[in-house]
C-alpha cells in the first residue's frame, strides 16, 4: 500500500466536495470508507464497534440528505484555500483523535483489572475523553456474555473517565447519558454473574439518580429499561419485568430502533416461557418474527431459536424442537460467542429429556453446565443443573443425584449465586437429603427461575 493510499482525505477531495451541496456528506463517507476499506489498523476496530457503527452511519446519512433546488455549492470554500486547508486539518485531527483514544483503550485494558482505576486517576492527559467512555460501555456490552465479571469492572471505569472531563468548557453534553448507560450495563453484568442482590442494588441506585435528573433521549431510557427487565425476569418479578419491557418497546419504537424492538420481543417471549406459557410464547415469537431477528442480528436469531425450542420441549413436541435446533446448527457454530456452544448442548439435552433419552440428556446437561461455569455464567449453569437433577431422578440414579445435591448450595454460593436461584438449589438439596424429591418439585423449581438464553444487552443508544 502506497503512502498516497494511506492518506485519509486529500486537499483535492475537499475542492471537489466544495462544488456540491452535499459535499459534507461526501467527506464524511470518504472518512468512513477509509476506516473500513483502506486502513489496515482501523478496519478491524470499525467492526469491533458493533452497534455503534449504526450511530455513526446515521450521522453520515444526515449529511447526505437530498439537496434542495435552491441549494448552491459552497463556492466560498473553493475560493478560500485557507478555509479548505483548515477543514482538512480539522478532519485529520478528528480521525487522529479517534485512533489515539482507541489506542488508549487498548493500553488501559491490557493492564490488570485492579490497576486500571489508579492508572486513570494518575494519568496526566490520557483517559479523559467522552469517546473513551463510550468505547468502554460498548466493550462491556460485547464482553458480558463470555466474561461478565470483567465486563462489570470495565463499566465501572466509565465514571472515572468522565470525572476527568468535567473541567472542560463546556462539559461534555453526553456525560449524563453515558454515566447512566455504564451503570445499567454494570448492573446487567452483575446479573449475568448470578449476583442478583448486587444487580438489584445497582439498578435501584441508578433509578434514584434518574428520578432526580431524567434522561431526554428515549433510546437511552429504553436501553436501561431493557436491561432492567432482564434482572426482573431472573428475579421472578413478573409485573416489574412486564412494565420494563413495555416501556422499552415504546421507547425503541419512538426512537425508530427496530433492533431494540426485536430484542424486547424476544425478552418478552422468554418471560412467557419462564411463566409456563409456551403457547403464548410461540404465538408471540412466530417463524416470521424469528426471521426478522435473523436480519437484525445473528445472536438475536439464535436467542429466538432458543426460545422456540424451549417452548416446543415444554409442549412435548421433541421432534419439531429437534428439527428446529438441528436446522440451525450453523447459526450456533458460526457465532464467536462462547455461550453458543453451551446453549446448543443444553438445548440438545432438553430435546433428549423430552424424548426420554436420559443418557444423552445427562451427558448434554453435564457438558453445558461445565461450559457455562467455565465462562462465569453461574446463574445459567444453576438452571441447567436443575435439568440434570431431573434427568438423574427420572433415570433412578439416586446415588448420583445425592452426590450432585450434597455440595450444590456451597458450590454455587461461592460463585456469587444468591437470591431466588440459591433458594431453589437449597430446596433441591433438602428434598434429596430427606428423600422427598419428586418430578413435580423439580418442575416447580425450574419454573421459579427464568429460562436461560435471553437476548444480549440492548444495543448502544444514539448519543
Amino acid at each position: 500500500m502506497t503512502d498516497d493510499e494511506r492518506n485519509h482525505i486529500r486537499l483535492e477531495d475537499y475542492v471537489s466536495a466544495s462544488r456540491r451541496p452535499d459535499g459534507a456528506g461526501l467527506i464524511a463517507r470518504h472518512a468512513q470508507r477509509h476506516l473500513v476499506a483502506i486502513c489496515d489498523d482501523c478496519g478491524p476496530e470499525w467492526q469491533r464497534l458493533g452497534q455503534l457503527r449504526a450511530t455513526y452511519l446515521e450521522r453520515i446519512r444526515a449529511f447526505e440528505s437530498p439537496p434542495s433546488a435552491a441549494a448552491q455549492p459552497d463556492d466560498h470554500l473553493l475560493a478560500n484555500s485557507e478555509e479548505i486547508e483548515r477543514q482538512a486539518a480539522l478532519t485529520h485531527d478528528l480521525i487522529r483523535e479517534y485512533r489515539n483514544v482507541l489506542n488508549q483503550k487498548g493500553i488501559l485494558l491490557r493492564r490488570p483489572p485492579e490497576e486500571r482505576p489508579g492508572v486513570i486517576r494518575g494519568a496526566h492527559r490520557r483517559y479523559s475523553s467522552p469517546l473513551l467512555a463510550e468505547m468502554l460501555v460498548e466493550e462491556c456490552r460485547q464482553r458480558v456474555r463470555n466474561a461478565p465479571a470483567e465486563a462489570a469492572e470495565i463499566a465501572a471505569l466509565v465514571p472515572l473517565v468522565l470525572a476527568r472531563t468535567q473541567d472542560a468548557d463546556p462539559p461534555p453534553a453526553a456525560a449524563p447519558a453515558l454515566l447512566a448507560r455504564a451503570a445499567a450495563h454494570r448492573a446487567n453484568a452483575l446479573r449475568v454473574t448470578g449476583d442478583l442482590p448486587a444487580a438489584e442494588h445497582a439498578f435501584a441506585e441508578l433509578r434514584r439518580r434518574l428520578a432526580e435528573r431524567p434522561l431526554a433521549d428515549p433510546r437511552v431510557a429504553a436501553e436501561i429499561d431493557s436491561l432492567e427487565a432482564s434482572l426482573h425476569i431472573d428475579g421472578r418479578h413478573v409485573d416489574e419485568a412486564q412494565n420494563c419491557l413495555q416501556r422499552a418497546a415504546v421507547g425503541f419504537k419512538a426512537a425508530g430502533d427496530q433492533l431494540g424492538v426485536t430484542r424486547t420481543t424476544i425478552k418478552h417471549a422468554n418471560l412467557l416461557g419462564s411463566l409456563g406459557r409456551p403457547e403464548e410464547l410461540l404465538a408471540l415469537l412466530t417463524p416470521e418474527a424469528v426471521d426478522r431477528a435473523r436480519s437484525a442480528e445473528p445472536y438475536l436469531y439464535v436467542c429466538a431459536v432458543t426460545a422456540r425450542v424451549n417452548a416446543l420441549c415444554d409442549l412435548e413436541a421433541p421432534d419439531e424442537a429437534s428439527r428446529l435446533l438441528d436446522g440451525n446448527l450453523d447459526a450456533f457454530e458460526e457465532g464467536e460467542d462462547l455461550t453458543l456452544g453451551a446453549s446448543f448442548r443444553w438445548l440438545s439435552g432438553r430435546v433428549a429429556l423430552s424424548r426420554g433419552d436420559l443418557p444423552v440428556a445427562e451427558r448434554a446437561f453435564r457438558d453445558a453446565s461445565d461450559a457455562l461455569l467455565a465462562i462465569g455464567r453461574s446463574y445459567d449453569a444453576a438452571l441447567v443443573t436443575l435439568f440434570l437433577a431431573e434427568t438423574l431422578y427420572r433415570a433412578g440414579k439416586t446415588r448420583d443425584l445425592a452426590t450432585l445435591a450434597s455440595g450444590l448450595v456451597d458450590a454455587f454460593r461461592s460463585r456469587g449465586v444468591a437470591g431466588e436461584t440459591l433458594a431453589a438449589l437449597k430446596l433441591l438439596a433438602d428434598a434429596v437429603a430427606s428423600e422427598t424429591v419428586s418430578s413435580a418439585l423439580l418442575a416447580r423449581l425450574r419454573r421459579r427461575l427464568a429460562i436461560p438464553g435471553a437476548p444480549p444487552p440492548a444495543a448502544p443508544a444514539s448519543r
